[in-house]
C-alpha cells in the first residue's frame, strides 16, 4: 500500500469516528445545524489546503527555474498607415 493510501485510510477511519461521536452527543433538533456547520468547515478546510499546497508548489517550481512561459517582450509598434 502506498503511503498516501495509508494516510487516506487513517483519515477516513478517524473522520467517521469523530462524526459518529458528535452526532450521538448532539440533540436531534440540532441535526440540520450540525450538518451545515460540519459541511462548511470541511469545505473551508479543503479550500485552505488546496490554496496552501498550490502556493507551496508554485513557489518551489518558480524557485527552481520552472515557471510560467515567458512571452517575448515587444516594444509597442506604431499603427500602420492605411
Amino acid at each position: 500500500m502506498a503511503p498516501g493510501h495509508v494516510g487516506g485510510l487513517g483519515l477516513g477511519i478517524q473522520f467517521s469516528a469523530l462524526i459518529r461521536r458528535l452526532t450521538t452527543v448532539a440533540p436531534a433538533e440540532y441535526a440540520a445545524d450540525f450538518s451545515g456547520v460540519s459541511t462548511t468547515i470541511l469545505q473551508i478546510g479543503a479550500t485552505i489546503g488546496v490554496a496552501a499546497f498550490g502556493t507551496l508548489y508554485l513557489c518551489l517550481t518558480w524557485r527552481d527555474g520552472v515557471g510560467p512561459p515567458r512571452m517575448p517582450s515587444r516594444s509597442p509598434q506604431p499603427p500602420s498607415p492605411r
